[in-house]
């Protein structure tokens, strides 16, 4: 969808400048193909079907937070977060996709964003935030390494490479819902 908001925000989640930082670490095998387009960034080391925010860490650290999570199927139509509700899991999916809805006074509302293989879901507890500020449910089925609360606040102040992909993803996020919001505004 060239020129959309949906483009302009994925560009800017792969600008080197939202990720510097994050993908750079000497015990990986990280390089990028110059073949005249956009830097493609690939490891050699990272399993084609694994989340990106999961692969963009230092190896070291990336083996540590596949450790604590368990792989778990994504159904369809499965609810994993309910508005204002607490937190149980984070999932990173790896195939499939997640729906982000925001409720009006516990009524269905609007589709205000994805989640799929590019980012996470449960970012709000990288924010100090236990409950769920929106309704999602899987819309795509796959699979998602998926970790406990308490599991993910302890690998985030064990590990700041998480930290700093965190808020990196929590603007890249915020931008994606302020486009949608724009959008919704302007129909």
């Amino acid at each position: 969808m060239p020129g959309s908001a949906y483009s302009s925000v994925c560009a800017l989640a792969d600008s080197p400048a939202t990720l510097r930082g994050v993908e750079s670490n000497q015990e990986d095998s990280l390089g990028s193909q110059d073949d005249g387009g956009p830097a493609t960034y690939w490891r050699a080391d990272v399993d084609d079907a694994e989340n990106h925010l999961i692969e963009r860490l230092p190896r070291k650290d990336r083996l540590h937070l596949i450790a604590a999570c368990e792989t778990v199927p994504l159904t369809l139509a499965d609810v994993l977060f309910d508005t204002g509700k607490p937190t149980r899991y984070v999932y990173f999916p790896t195939a499939g996709f997640i729906s982000l809805v925001a409720t009006l006074d516990g009524k269905p509302g609007v589709e205000v964003g994805m989640v799929g293989r590019e980012g996470m879901l449960g970012a709000q507890l990288a924010l100090g935030v236990s409950v769920a500020p929106l309704h999602a449910l899987v819309q795509g089925t796959g699979t998602a390494r998926r970790i406990s609360a308490a599991a993910f606040r302890d690998e985030l102040a064990c590990i700041p490479a998480l930290q700093r992909s965190m808020n990196r993803y929590i603007y890249v996020l915020m931008a994606q819902l302020s486009a949608s919001a724009a959008c919704c505004a302007s129909i």
